[in-house]
């Protein structure tokens, strides 16, 4: 019998990498999930099956969500029992459906607060704070926040939302990040790099990389604005992979010819990950206007672990500017600062040292506080001690 039930909509491999050593950890574990991993997660781990996450439009969104929610609900109150739930915010109503069945069945729950809804809502342009979807999600997810054994989420700006949510009442809150496989993705000189090898890009130019979607909420037009500014100062060259809604603007850029320091990529395969980012000297983090303390980009681990300084595109405060100058490993701008960060990337282009300073602390911050040997025990501790003591 599990001894905990974890319910996540969209799973990855970081993710079941630690519900690994979770089962390991503390017993038999059963997991609830869109997209099962077609070779299981072995035998202490038994899957079941659910609707799977469509991001392909607001609608599937919130219809994916929902048909998920629904699904695990009615298995469930059927199943009955008190096995606890452990809740990650994806999809964003699970965390109400954990408050009610807390209610219902006495189930106690930990959630796991990768996002902070409804408030995102309102940056995607779905519903405001007056909206009467809005408040009532909002009323919803402060009480499962008062009932839970545990929150667990990304950073202090998070946290303070949170906080927020719940007035004077006690919140039983850990701050742990995400993690990367810091002996999977490292540092890797360009000589040794058949990705870069294979670009023809010359080796002493300042690489600046954007890896990832290039969708609605990110920053891709301030990223066009610093090619333009720095088009005619060689040795700087902007390379974005990717796809996304936005891809057609960084197309349109490229076919006039103003913009010969700028390359665009598709996607490329998981496994030229540890290629791919090393690569570049300075990585891109973005986060869009609105979801300053509401989420923390993941990717930022991953260009930590590949020794990349990072450029952070975001309004502050938030929790990405906040880990950029705690560590000393990159800097932030504003999206509407493309002067700003044009002249940052010229200084570091003639400033090798300063840059190198970076990187090492990039590399150094990964493998110190946000690797897979590091987090995913804090996470496993936490679990243990707040839901699974009694």
């Amino acid at each position: 019998m599990a001894r905990l039930i974890v319910i996540n909509q969209t799973v990855n491999p970081a993710f079941n990498g630690w519900l690994r050593q979770l089962a390991a950890a503390v017993g038999p574990l059963a997991l609830w999930c869109g997209n099962p991993p077609p070779a299981g997660l072995g035998p202490d781990i038994t899957i079941h099956p659910a609707p799977a996450y469509q991001r392909a439009s607001a609608f599937s969104r919130l219809r994916t969500w929902g048909w998920f929610t629904l699904v695990v609900a009615g298995r469930l109150l059927r199943q009955g029992g008190r096995t606890p739930l452990f809740v990650v915010t994806n999809p964003p109503f699970a965390p109400l459906l954990a408050g009610l069945l807390r209610r219902w069945q006495q189930r106690p729950f930990a959630l796991l607060e990768w996002d902070i809804y409804p408030q995102i809502l309102a940056p995607m342009g779905l519903a405001g704070p007056r909206h009467p979807l809005y408040r009532l999600w909002f009323q919803a997810h402060a009480h499962a926040l008062r009932r839970a054994s545990l929150v667990i989420t990304l950073g202090e700006e998070m946290a303070g939302v949170l906080r927020a949510m719940v007035g004077d009442a006690p919140l039983p809150l850990a701050v742990i990040p995400n993690w990367t496989d810091t002996e999977w993705l490292r540092p890797l000189p360009r000589p040794e790099n058949p990705f870069f090898q294979a670009q023809g890009w010359p080796a002493e130019d300042l690489l600046v990389l954007y890896s990832g979607n290039l969708g609605a909420t990110h920053a891709i037009e301030t990223i066009l604005a610093v090619a333009e500014r720095l088009r005619a100062r060689p040795g700087i060259r902007f390379v974005l992979i990717g796809e996304g809604s936005k891809r057609a603007l960084v197309e349109a850029a490229i076919a006039t010819g103003r913009l010969p320091n700028l390359h665009l990529l598709p996607y490329q395969p998981l496994d030229q990950l540890p290629y791919t980012l090393p690569a570049a000297d300075v990585g891109i983090v973005t986060l869009g206007d609105g979801y300053e303390g509401l989420s923390m980009p993941s990717k930022t681990y991953d260009l930590l672990a590949a020794g990349n300084a990072i450029l952070g595109i975001s309004r502050a405060p938030n929790d990405l500017a906040a880990t950029l100058a705690s560590h000393r490993l990159g800097a932030n701008f504003a999206p509407d600062d493309p002067a700003g960060i044009a002249a940052w990337l010229e200084t570091l282009a003639g400033d090798r040292a300063q840059l190198a300073a970076m990187q090492q602390a990039a590399r150094q911050a990964a493998e110190q506080q946000y690797s897979a040997a590091i987090c995913p025990a804090r996470l496993t501790a936490a679990v243990r001690q707040h839901l699974l003591a009694t």
